[in-house]
């Protein structure tokens, strides 16, 4: 049996926030089979978390592959497992990834979450994805798994306003 959620991460308020599928399942499924539902869900990533031995195994997928880390669904997993009471408030679940040992814990209606540091070295990122973010970078990097643009501000971050358009071609 497959417990299927949809959940709205970062926000209070539904259709807001980053969409992320949960799958709570009974019993493992084959790497084919969570790649299929990943694709029929067709949201920007789609976790399956299955109970063990008090701990959890957790894996995401996005619609064309698995990925390593995802922290948005890994949060929308925490937020399924508190309110479907396969955690307790009290529990702080671990999370056996790809990417090692998370863990998470519930304070109230806040869900904090520990992931392992992935240490970025410096990158020169494309002059043409800098002017797509429209950011002015103090630094640029790249870890295993990401790019890493650090602006000055705050302020630069909430006003960002990118061309996913021309983004896109970046990751085709």
């Amino acid at each position: 049996m497959i417990k299927v959620f949809i959940v709205d991460a970062f926000t209070s308020e539904m259709f807001k926030g980053n969409p992320a599928t949960v799958c709570v399942l009974s019993s493992a499924l084959p790497d084919a089979l969570m790649q299929a539902i990943a694709r029929e869900m067709n949201c920007s990533e789609t976790a399956f978390v299955l109970p063990h031995n008090n701990e959890f195994l957790l894996r995401w997928f996005v619609p064309l592959q698995e990925v390593d880390l995802c922290g948005h669904v890994t949060l929308a997993t925490s937020h399924v497992l508190y309110e479907q009471h396969i955690a307790s408030a009290q529990q702080e679940p671990k999370f056996h990834t790809k990417s090692g040992l998370l863990w998470v814990k519930k304070q109230d209606d806040i869900i904090t979450m520990d992931f392992p540091q992935e240490i970025a070295t410096e990158y020169s990122i494309p002059l043409w994805v800098i002017e797509a973010l429209g950011v002015k970078p103090v630094y640029t990097g790249k870890n295993r798994m990401d790019y890493l643009i650090e602006v000055k501000t705050e302020k630069e971050v909430l006003e960002i306003n990118p061309d996913f358009k021309a983004l896109k071609k970046w990751v085709a």
